[in-house]
């Protein structure tokens, strides 16, 4: 056999690999859901509480004692944290507060931040609204966000992470050596490339569900706003429960919509 002709048959089986990695990946994105196009089945339901961004708040800023020792009793936690989601321990309901910005209808030109609380029972449903909620006591024991600045997204052997990434467009700024040089904010974390993330969620141990995000891959990981809660098991409640809080980066018509809140409750 001539060179010519293994070099034919070498490009021939380079180019058949690349289609089919094409043809795969893209058949994957199409096949996977948004996480707000996930439907509840046998084994789990799903549902958006709010499509508004989520405040943060710091750990105990309106705890009474007697939650604090409610909360104790059932996580024990060892450190202070802070987040987004109220677990009220005596009626069983989450509080959070929302922010949105709203434009003046008067003018028209300057936006302003709304912010309300709302209170919502384990099954979705939305008890209370509360204006500017400005309250003296805590409306329930602040929980923790298990999604750190280091958390690893790639351990796939924990209950949320990602199976994969594909990419789609490569950010050539992240080669010039002086991006960011100058801006006390940097902290080096350089965008490399933008494509679309595929999350495992892990239920119970068992069912899996699974949703995509466009997000970018970064020096240390990816770039994404994700907030990830579990609510602690009791006599009471002894279905999982997961709280996601999903914020996109990108612009589609598609990733905008999947922004909100997301309770995730098993079925037993």
């Amino acid at each position: 056999m001539s060179k010519i002709k293994k070099v034919l048959i070498v490009l021939f089986f380079l180019c058949l690999i690349f289609f089919l990695k094409y043809f795969f990946n893209d058949y994957k994105i199409k096949s996977t859901n948004f996480i707000t196009q996930i439907k509840s089945n046998s084994k789990y339901t799903i549902q958006r509480i709010t499509n508004k961004g989520l405040c943060n708040h710091n750990c105990y800023e309106y705890s009474t004692p007697e939650e604090i020792k409610e909360y104790f009793k059932i996580i024990n936690p060892k450190k202070s944290i802070n987040g987004s989601i109220y677990l009220d321990t005596l009626k069983n309901t989450i509080w959070t507060q929302t922010s949105e910005y709203i434009e003046p209808k008067d003018d028209g030109l300057i936006y302003y931040i709304h912010t309300e609380w709302i209170n919502f029972n384990l099954t979705g449903k939305i008890l209370n609204t509360v204006e500017n909620g400005n309250f003296k006591k805590a409306p329930g024991v602040i929980l923790e966000n298990e999604i750190t600045n280091f958390y690893n997204w790639d351990n796939k052997s924990s209950n949320f992470y990602v199976n994969d990434f594909i990419r789609q467009s490569f950010n050539w700024n992240c080669l010039n050596p002086f991006s960011g040089y100058g801006n006390p904010n940097s902290d080096g974390n350089s965008d490399i490339w933008e494509g679309y993330v595929f999350f495992n969620l892990k239920i119970n141990k068992k069912n899996l569900i699974q949703f995509k995000s466009i997000a970018n891959s970064t020096t240390y990981g990816y770039s994404f706003n994700m907030e990830f809660y579990h609510l602690p098991k009791t006599k009471k409640l002894n279905e999982e429960i997961i709280l996601i809080y999903f914020d996109p980066i990108s612009d589609s018509y598609e990733d905008i919509s999947s922004k909100g809140l997301y309770l995730i409750k098993s079925k037993s």
